[in-house]
């Protein structure tokens, strides 16, 4: 079986990035990904946040520190 056909990614939902970004807006600070889970109401799996943070990072919707 061939899988030469390029993949296209998921589609984050737009409230889930929303909710990380206000998450992060409520905690004022730097925080660690248990803390961020911690701020949201429907946390997604570990990982997923990871990846959601990672998208907003590249599209400058969030700053690392």
């Amino acid at each position: 079986m061939r899988h030469d056909d390029a993949v296209m990614p998921k589609r984050i939902p737009e409230d889930e990035l929303n909710a990380t970004i206000q998450a992060l807006t409520r905690l004022q600070r730097p925080a660690s990904i248990d803390e961020i889970m911690g701020a949201l109401a429907k946390p997604p799996p570990r990982r997923t946040l990871q990846r959601h943070i990672a998208f907003l990072v590249r599209k400058k919707r969030l700053v690392p520190e």
